[in-house]
């Protein structure tokens, strides 16, 4: 079985993306699993969806029919150790999708000019679409997070500090009444600013929890750079960013001095 899988990757490796497909793909819908560990068939799995993409297909489907038999496998006592981190991976490339949906709505109230009260339910029903659509994203990233995987947890956990920046730019960024006075609109920005501010520490959390997680697996990537730059600008005085440390090299002085035996000694 490890034969197959070395074959398969050679495939992958040389671009060959048809073949291995074809190689993961056979490996892991077989019947037969004697001599197959299952961190061999999560795997065959994420592969098969790499090989996928590669060839412009989405593996959308594949992942989610992966993701419910490592559910069900799990349930039935099925023991992963690396195969935590591929269905983790899995889980996080197919929730893409639902986090791009939820940025991608805005608190922009309504297009045209409208009576107070149909501005008053646009605005009111954009704010509750945002809201609900950042729990579920929440969901989605703890459900990642609660699997245990390392790289993947640590990558769930910036993306939940992004989707709680982005509740607090939408905000920021909504819409003003269009009936409020001068003064109404400075209270209008106060009350704003209340529901901006624990958005922030929510990210400000979970960019921290990132942080910790990078420690404890001991890894430093382009999910962890990110989260240690905007703790850095978020809170500066509590988090001053990584910098890295440069030993000065030691050159042998350029002066000289000569000494007798004696002087020496």
């Amino acid at each position: 079985q490890d034969v197959r899988i070395t074959i398969a990757k050679l495939y992958e490796t040389n671009k060959q993306y048809k073949q291995a497909a074809t190689a993961y793909q056979k490996f892991f819908s077989e019947k037969e699993v004697e001599g197959k560990t299952p961190d061999q068939l999560m795997y065959a799995r994420l592969h098969y969806g790499y090989c996928l993409t590669a060839q412009k297909q989405s593996p959308e489907k594949h992942y989610t029919e992966s993701i419910d038999w490592f559910n069900k496998s799990t349930a039935a006592g099925v023991e992963f150790t690396a195969g935590i981190e591929f269905v983790a991976e899995m889980m996080f490339r197919n929730a893409q999708k639902q986090y791009d949906a939820y940025a991608a709505l805005k608190i922009s109230g309504p297009k045209g000019k409208v009576s107070r009260k149909q501005e008053d339910k646009i605005l009111t029903d954009q704010l509750v679409a945002k809201g609900k659509a950042l729990q579920e994203v929440e969901k989605t990233y703890a459900a990642i997070i609660q699997t245990g995987a390392g790289e993947w947890g640590l990558a769930a956990l910036v993306q939940l500090g992004r989707a709680y920046e982005n509740m607090g730019e939408s905000l920021e960024n909504s819409h003003i009444p269009s009936y409020l006075t001068n003064d109404q609109i400075e209270f209008y920005r106060m009350d704003l600013e209340d529901r901006i501010y624990p958005q922030e520490e929510k990210a400000v959390a979970a960019y921290s929890a990132a942080l910790e997680k990078s420690y404890e697996i001991n890894l430093y990537n382009d999910n962890l750079a990110f989260a240690t730059r905007r703790l850095g600008e978020l809170r500066p005085h509590d988090f001053t960013g990584l910098e890295e440390q440069l030993l000065e090299p030691g050159y042998t002085s350029s002066s000289t001095k000569t000494a007798t035996f004696e002087e020496g000694l």
